[in-house]
């Protein structure tokens, strides 16, 4: 399969085969191909030469989406594709809705409902409501529904890009029961994730692209995890390990505190949440998904209110409202969802990176296409922001849009970053980079918390971790107690 865009190949001769009944891990780097590939698969591009086949039947190459499915291949995005203003059962079977009349033509949503809830029934999903509209579930519901509207397909491939990046572990773990069962039932299955811990759970064999060209497939079970980097990156990585960073004290209260909380609650979620950032420190926040770390840390940089407790910055009470005083304090936050909140995908990724702060590369109420330049030369280098400043930062890898997201921050000047789910959706060699930003960061007399799902991400670049519980803090993890088991066992309720 080749596939050019200007500048770029994006797939050059990539060949591989997947066979009846098993799942095959598609790995790789940010840019190297496999989005190109499962678009091809999938219809929503066109290849500039090659082939594919399903069950021995040639796709034809002008094969739009549906023409795909109808051949009995449905994909799953890691971006959802579902239509928030219809009910879940809508969704689970849009343009394949059973009709009571052929004649008249009408659907039959008796009949269409009752099938929506036997398809969920088999994720474990059935307390979901089928006429429930689809913006008012969860994300991991929403991804649940996802899955559940190619399953209603009589699909032969199911491609799954990043499933379970929003899922929590109870899901994930019901998703990978589904997988493993249509494997058995003959279904084969693309899955592509960059947590490879997952690929090794649940695959049979792994496929590696790099730089678009296949590197090669190996079985799972042969296979190590160093092995699998390697041929993702080219060269053997360095482990990275906490014991790298210094030291930093238990906070005790006093003049080294960048941020000190005390009780603070949001009337919903969280309730009475008190923590303490010292400068040079790397404060991890665990807990499942729905314990309270993405509203805590909203509530703290005002993007949501606080309807009791206190707030010190640099050792003086603060009341934030607005993210806007929360940035003028020194206090920034980078969302779990970059690509909604933290970029503007449309604008180039050097407009993104000083649109916070644009009186800094100003003159006379101008801006100044010097000053701008310097500082966006400064963090592309500094960061290794690979692509061009005055290119789209929606064309870029996740990996990079990530490290422009961070350089809208460092541009600011902020004192203390929330980074929450820093690496969600990158791969192994933008992780370790984005770590070594943060780590970074926070030093010289700067702060950083983290908030991340991956309890192993906690486990190797914090200083302490916080676990959260139901909207509470429930143990708090000095320098000599984190271990990924330990935050584990808390978050998930022990004591």
């Amino acid at each position: 399969m080749v596939k050019h865009f200007p500048g770029v190949n994006a797939l050059d001769g990539v060949s591989l085969s997947v066979e009846r009944g098993e799942i095959m891990a598609l790995l790789g780097e940010n840019g190297a191909g496999k989005s190109t590939l499962i678009k091809i698969l999938s219809g929503a591009l066109t290849q500039d030469s090659g082939s594919y086949r399903i069950n021995g039947t040639e796709v034809p190459a002008d094969a739009s989406p549906l023409d795909v499915r109808k051949l009995g291949i449905a994909t799953i995005y890691q971006e959802l594709s579902l239509l928030p203003h219809l009910s879940v059962a809508e969704n689970i079977f849009l343009a394949k809705e059973p009709l009571s009349s052929r004649v008249f033509r009408v659907v039959d949503y008796r009949k269409m409902n009752a099938l929506a809830r036997d398809v969920l029934a088999t994720l474990k999903s059935d307390h979901v409501s089928v006429t429930t509209r689809v913006n008012r579930l969860s994300m991991p519901q929403q991804q649940m529904v996802e899955v559940a509207k190619a399953l209603a397909s009589d699909c032969k491939l199911v491609i799954m890009d990043e499933p379970t990046t929003t899922l929590t572990s109870e899901d994930t773990a019901v998703l990978f029961e589904v997988m493993r069962a249509l494997r058995d039932s003959g279904v084969t299955i693309i899955f592509i994730s960059h947590r490879l811990e997952e690929v090794f759970e649940i695959a049979d064999r792994a496929t590696v692209l790099r730089d678009g060209k296949l590197i090669g497939t190996v079985a799972i079970a042969e296979s190590t995890l160093a092995e699998i980097i390697s041929m993702m990156i080219g060269h053997a990585m360095d482990r990275d390990v906490r014991q790298q960073r210094p030291g930093v004290d238990a906070p005790t209260g006093g003049a080294n505190d960048l941020l000190r909380v005390e009780n603070a609650s949001d009337g919903g979620l969280v309730k009475d949440v008190s923590l303490q950032l010292r400068e040079n420190e790397i404060l991890g926040i665990g807990g499942l998904v729905g314990s309270g770390r993405t509203e805590l840390a909203r509530a703290l940089v005002g993007a949501s209110t606080l309807v009791s407790g206190s707030v010190w910055f640099k050792g003086r009470p603060v009341r934030l409202r607005t993210p806007e005083q929360a940035l003028r304090a020194g206090l920034a936050y980078l969302s779990e969802n970059r690509k909604e909140e933290g970029l503007n995908l449309g604008l180039s990724a050097g407009d993104n990176v000083v649109m916070a702060d644009l009186a800094a590369v100003c003159r006379r109420g101008v801006i100044d296409s010097r000053r701008r330049g310097e500082a966006v030369r400064s963090f592309f280098g500094s960061l290794q922001i690979r692509g061009k400043p005055e290119s789209a930062v929606g064309t870029f890898s996740g990996g990079n849009q990530q490290k422009v997201a961070i350089a809208k921050w460092l541009h600011v000047g902020a004192s203390v970053i929330i980074f929450d789910e820093p690496t969600r959706g990158i791969d192994v060699a933008a992780k370790a980079e984005v770590h070594a930003i943060i780590r970074e960061f926070a030093s010289h007399g700067r702060g950083a918390i983290v908030i991340s799902s991956e309890t192993d991400e906690l486990v190797r670049i914090t200083d302490r971790i916080l676990v959260m519980s139901r909207g509470r803090v429930v143990k708090e993890l000095g320098r000599g107690e984190i271990s990924k088991d330990t935050v584990l066992h808390y978050a998930t309720g022990g004591r």
